[in-house]
């Protein structure tokens, strides 16, 4: 997985790539999870 991620990032603008993650709080299926996930794009 790392290998592929490596490539992926290699194959875009590294600088607009942004990483979410749910956190111990906050699930992805949650409303607030979509919401920020929605406003980094």
């Amino acid at each position: 997985m790392k290998r592929q991620l490596g490539i992926f990032v290699k194959a875009r603008n590294y600088l607009k790539i942004v990483g979410v993650m749910g956190g111990h709080g906050l699930l992805r299926t949650d409303a607030m999870y979509r919401q920020i996930v929605f406003l980094s794009k």
